[in-house]
C-alpha cells in the first residue's frame, strides 16, 4: 500500500524538481561545483528568489565566487543549461519552465565586494503582511529555506515606513549560509541605479560585520 507523502518528502520533490528544470542531467558544471566545495570558501550553488511564486518565477543563481575564476567555466555552464535564450547578457529563460535565471556571477560579472547586478531585486520577493519574505535552495540540500524580514536588508528608512518592495527596488541584501554552515550576507543592485547611498553596517551572531542596510542621500548632501 502507497503511504501518503510527507510534507517533508513533497519539499524535497520541489527543491530538485528546481535545479531539473534549469539543469541537464548530465551537467558537467554541477559536478564542477561539487569538486570546488574543498575550496576555502567553498563554492555552493544557490538559487535566491520567490519559490512560492507560481508563474514568472525570477531566480538569482549564486556561486559564492570571491575570486573570479569562474568565469573559465562559462562553456561548461551554458552546455550543462536545458533549453533557454537569453534575455540579456546576465540573464536567461528557460523555455521548458518558464523560469527568468540571472547567472552573473556565475559568468564573473559580480561587482566590487561580491555584489551583483540584477534588473529588478522586487522580483525576488514576496510581501506578506507588509513585510518581505524570499527563499533560498543551495545546491545538494533537499530543503527550501525561507528567509524572513530579519534576513533581509534595504534601504533603511523605506523599511522602517513600511514602504515593503519599494525598501529593496535599487539594492537589497540577503543573509545566506556558507558552506560551512556559517552566515554570509549578498548585496543585490539593480542595474543603472542611481540613487545616491551610504552604507549602513550590523554585526552577525558570530561577531563579522556586513554591509547589510543603506542610508539614501539626498540632493545636495556633501561629504567630507
Amino acid at each position: 500500500m502507497n503511504r501518503p507523502t510527507s510534507e517533508k518528502a513533497k519539499k524535497a520533490q520541489q527543491t530538485s524538481d528546481i535545479w531539473n528544470k534549469i539543469f541537464r542531467n548530465d551537467s558537467t558544471w554541477l559536478d564542477e561545483m561539487v569538486e570546488l566545495r574543498e575550496l576555502k570558501p567553498a563554492m555552493v550553488p544557490t538559487l535566491v528568489g520567490n519559490l512560492r511564486c507560481e508563474k514568472d518565477l525570477y531566480l538569482v543563481l549564486l556561486v559564492h565566487d570571491w575570486s573570479g575564476e569562474l568565469r573559465y567555466a562559462e562553456g561548461a555552464l551554458i552546455e550543462s543549461l536545458r533549453r533557454f535564450k537569453y534575455i540579456s547578457g546576465t540573464e536567461i529563460y528557460m523555455l521548458d519552465s518558464r523560469i527568468t535565471v540571472n547567472i552573473a556571477e556565475c559568468l564573473g560579472k559580480s561587482l566590487k565586494m561580491g555584489q551583483v547586478n540584477v534588473k529588478d531585486p522586487r522580483k525576488l520577493f514576496a510581501r506578506i503582511n507588509r513585510q518581505l519574505y524570499t527563499c533560498a535552495i543551495y545546491f545538494g540540500d533537499n530543503n527550501i529555506h525561507d528567509i524572513g524580514p530579519d534576513k533581509i536588508g534595504g534601504i533603511r528608512l523605506r523599511i522602517e515606513r513600511g514602504q515593503g518592495l519599494r525598501a529593496v527596488r535599487d539594492i537589497c541584501s540577503i543573509k545566506l549560509k556558507s558552506a560551512d554552515g556559517k552566515p554570509m550576507v549578498r548585496i543585490l543592485v539593480r542595474e543603472k541605479a542611481t540613487v545616491r547611498l551610504e552604507n549602513l553596517t550590523s554585526y552577525d551572531e558570530n561577531g563579522r560585520q556586513w554591509i547589510s542596510h543603506w542610508k539614501e542621500m539626498k540632493l545636495g548632501w556633501r561629504e567630507w
